[in-house]
């Protein structure tokens, strides 16, 4: 009946109606919700924002591996790209990409930095396990081969040897 009195049983989408009941039902969620949304004209779209209030929002995913090397080559790519356009198609890529995720883009991107430059501790064991199987003499000859070209490595590597003779 109030229904019809209303003008809302004909011709009205099922959602202004709900809209309209939901005004009528609760005057002062109403009120508060057009007070909060000014700019939102319509009762149906204040029934929106009052629902979307009241809907807990999800968090952001934590960026996983693979997200926090994209994030790194990308903000590289920013910052050095060859030419203007592909550095602004680099910083696109990378706002729409960090914004997926929780906390300040600069954040997100110093731990994607932080990520890339740490060894890969999986590639890290491999590396072991194939050093484990090489003869003495081949390893003995790879190192001597990289003291060489790293002079503060060596004075540590001599260091060492005569501390532990």
């Amino acid at each position: 009946m109030w229904l019809s009195k209303s003008q809302l049983a004909i011709s009205v989408s099922a959602d202004d109606r709900a809209a309209a009941m939901w005004a009528a039902g609760h005057p002062e969620q109403y009120q508060a919700t057009k007070k909060a949304n000014p700019r939102v004209r319509t009762v149906r779209g204040l029934h929106a924002k009052f629902k979307e209030e009241k809907t807990p929002k999800k968090a952001a995913p934590e960026p996983t591996a693979d997200d926090l090397q994209t994030i790194s080559k990308l903000s590289a790519l920013a910052e050095r790209g060859a030419t203007e356009a592909e550095r602004s198609s680099a910083q696109t890529k990378l706002d729409a990409f960090t914004s997926a995720f929780d906390g300040p883009q600069e954040d997100i991107i110093e731990k994607a930095t932080t990520y890339a430059s740490e060894p890969d501790h999986k590639a890290i064991e491999k590396f072991e396990m194939l050093l484990s199987m090489q003869p003495n003499k081949w390893l003995c000859k790879k190192l001597f081969q990289a003291m060489l070209s790293n002079k503060k490595f060596f004075n540590e590597i001599i260091k060492e040897l005569n501390d532990n003779v």
